[in-house]
């Protein structure tokens, strides 16, 4: 998603604090940025009640030509991210509290929204920061951090955006099948593996009446139209339990060691079948 590492500016006009800039939304702020029309093509979110801190990342998000959004709450941050378009990503602070992390996931995940987000965590909240990441974190580091360590994490947090919308659509396509009944996930089986109609309705002793009603209920819960998309929906929902199990906390010396969420075969069998391409 990143365009390329552009250079840390230190100059330019800095945010001070939210109440020296004209608000986008209630207590959103954009950085550098006087008018409600956005101007650039990333949008970073920063989640913080900490001004400083705010600050300093949204110097290095506009230093990198990035719309800067501010939020002192994960409910704010929700609100302003359902307005957003394009690449994204979010710095949350783990002390923020009004949203815990499970459920942040879940609203995201309801709402669409695929951004990755990095937690932001002092160093005695790294065990903190280690059970949010559990959840729906891209990246942990550590305060204090200076602005290139901050950029090298934005860096990291965009290009990894796409593996966090494969994510998705493997979490939701599961959450789907779950939906199916057995005689519904028997037939919706049948027809993955390529058995007609007719061949399922001798098989199971039905019609074929009652087999196309029960295949149409079947493409309603998963939401697709055709063999084709059911096929796909099955094969994402399998890899569930492949996705649960490594979730991308991003290595490196930016922040804790930790293993990306998708490698090798398995991320490009969920980028085919989500439709994208790195």
């Amino acid at each position: 998603m990143c365009r390329g590492r552009l250079p840390i500016k230190t100059s330019g006009r800095p945010i001070s604090s939210d109440h020296n800039i004209q608000p986008f939304k209630s207590d959103f702020i954009r950085g550098n940025v006087m008018t409600a029309e956005p101007r650039h093509e990333s949008t970073l979110f920063v989640v913080s009640a900490i001004s400083q801190w705010k600050n300093q990342v949204a110097d290095v998000g506009v230093a990198a030509g990035m719309n800067c959004v501010s939020a002192h709450s994960l409910a704010r941050f929700l609100a302003a991210a359902g307005d957003h378009d394009g690449p994204a990503c979010a710095f949350i602070d783990v002390e923020v509290p009004d949203i815990d992390w499970s459920t942040l996931h879940q609203l995201m995940l309801e709402r669409n929204l695929e951004i990755p987000v990095v937690v932001v965590a002092d160093e005695p909240e790294l065990k903190k920061a280690c059970q949010a990441a559990k959840c729906c974190v891209s990246l942990v580091i550590t305060r204090p951090t200076d602005n290139n360590s901050i950029r090298e994490a934005i860096d990291a947090a965009l290009s990894n955006q796409k593996v966090v919308g494969h994510q998705f659509a493997v979490e939701r396509n599961y959450r789907r099948l779950l939906t199916l009944d057995e005689r519904e996930r028997s037939i919706v089986d049948l027809a993955v593996d390529g058995a007609p109609n007719k061949q399922i309705a001798n098989r199971l002793g039905l019609s074929v009446k009652t087999i196309e009603r029960i295949r149409k209920n079947a493409y309603r819960k998963l939401d697709v139209r055709s063999t084709a998309e059911m096929t796909r929906a099955v094969i994402l929902g399998g890899l569930h339990d492949i996705v649960a199990t490594n979730h991308p906390v991003l290595a490196g010396s930016l922040g804790l060691p930790g293993l990306m969420g998708l490698q090798g075969d398995q991320y490009a069998t969920a980028a085919s079948l989500s439709g994208s391409t790195t």
